[in-house]
This record gives structure tokens, sequence and C-alpha cells, in this order.
């Protein structure tokens, strides 16, 4: 396949809408949250969907980060798991230190 591929770019460190959002002051309860319940009840779920809902071999690239201290190794790879386990992508990434 040529041309351009498809890919995204994930951002659970700035989801203000499920109580993700790991920078900035949090001015609303609703944004309190526990990231492991997070990970599990949101980031997965939303990962899976974007791999699955738009054809064979897309994406071809995932690509997402949060700062280090605010997500732990574990977490990280609940998210690198979902995607290695689900579509074939080019490359998935994450930032780790």
């Amino acid at each position: 396949m040529a041309g351009i591929k498809l890919g995204f770019y994930y951002s659970q460190a700035q989801d203000w809408n499920n109580g993700g959002a790991t920078n900035g002051a949090k001015w609303d309860p609703a944004q309190e949250y526990i990231m492991d319940d997070y990970i599990d009840k949101t980031a997965v779920p939303q990962v899976k969907k974007l791999l699955i809902n738009y054809g064979s071999n897309i994406p071809a690239v995932l690509w997402w980060n949060t700062p280090k201290n605010n997500i732990n190794h574990e977490q990280a790879h609940k998210i690198f798991n979902t995607v290695k386990n689900s579509v074939p992508v080019s490359m998935a990434s994450t930032t780790e230190q």
C-alpha cells in the first residue's frame, strides 16, 4: 500500500471529560480520579475503538504520552499491550524513562 498512512495521537493526560487530566489545576470534583480505574475503564476501551473502527491495518501508528510522574510502567503497558494484541501497527510508542 503506497501513500501516507493514517496514525493517531492519543493523549490520556489531557482528558478533562472523564477525569483523566493529569496536568493543571483540577477545578471540578469530576476531574478527580484513580489512574488505574481511568486506564481500565476509559483509556483502554478508547484505544480499542481507535484500533478496530477504521479497517484492517489502520492505524499504522499509535503514539501516546503522559508525564512519567503521572503514569507508571504497568499502566503504560496496559495501553501498549492493548495495541500489541489488537492490530499489526507499524509503530506504537510511549515515552518511558
